[in-house]
């Protein structure tokens, strides 16, 4: 979700504790399946930051292409 800016306009980056909000809390998960979760959303965030700041300070959008290696 987008952070609304005193100005009223949005920000796309993300505070750090709402990474919580994502975590899946079940007897069920195990461990590694808790860790993994917590990864995706850190580099979800991470790149939401970095893809804001490029856009923002630097005028670089980011295309979505398929890279083949």
């Amino acid at each position: 979700k987008p952070i609304t800016n005193d100005d009223g306009s949005t920000d796309w980056s993300f505070h750090q504790d709402e990474a919580s909000i994502y975590e899946t809390k079940s007897d069920t998960i195990k461990v590694i399946y808790n860790y993994i979760i917590k990864e995706e959303t850190h580099i979800y965030i991470t790149r939401q930051r970095i893809n804001h700041f490029f856009c923002t300070h630097m005028k670089i959008s980011y295309e979505s292409k398929a890279v083949l290696f």
